[in-house]
């Protein structure tokens, strides 16, 4: 009996260890120098509020940030729930994010043809961008098209404007859980 409930204490901790996910505000990883750690997660919730795009991609003021996933890591998905603001005659569909490990690998557009004033926009990417030996992720906000703004930010990311990125989890857990089952029904069998 008390091997039963060990072998479903292990199914417990390996559950645990799949299902996980943490808010991480864009200010918390300031410059490329700072990184978050994915690597353990499965999805990473990312709070874009007060990113800025001020000119086309590699301008220095554009919003940027770097992610670690991992050693060869796959991210599967991109998600997005952001409320944008746009300036001037700037347009909503000039706004991209770019997501890069050696060289730009997906580009989202979350917005639509004309100005806007905090709106909504939600979406989804499917994508399989393996990362490389360093496990680095960075991502940029810019501009395509027109720089509506010389010298001034053309869109911003209004509060509750959040990212998505989905991880596959780690091995260890998967592999755990995996003997774990087999033990349990080795078990059973006896």
């Amino acid at each position: 009996m008390k091997k039963l409930v060990y072998i479903g204490g292990i199914n417990l901790i390996c559950l645990a260890g799949l299902a996980s996910g943490e808010l991480v505000h864009w200010t918390e990883l300031t410059d490329r120098e700072e990184l978050y750690d994915a690597s353990r997660m499965s999805t990473l919730v990312v709070d874009i509020s007060g990113m800025e795009s001020w000119g086309f991609q590699g301008d220095p003021n554009n919003g940027t940030l770097s992610v670690f996933g991992g050693r060869n890591a796959t991210l599967t998905n991109i998600r997005w729930d952001v409320n944008l603001t746009t300036h001037g005659i700037s347009w909503a569909e000039e706004v991209h994010i770019g997501f890069f490990d050696n060289r730009e690998v997906v580009q989202i557009a979350p917005g639509d043809s004309t100005t806007v004033t905090n709106m909504n926009y939600t979406g989804s990417e499917g994508t399989t961008i393996v990362l490389g030996i360093d496990g680095i992720l960075d991502f940029e906000v810019y501009e395509v098209d027109w720089d509506d703004n010389a010298d001034a930010p053309d869109a911003v990311f209004e509060e509750g404007s959040l990212l998505y990125l989905s991880f596959p989890p780690a091995p260890g857990p998967l592999a755990a859980f995996g003997v774990a089952g087999l033990l349990a029904g080795r078990r059973r069998r006896s």
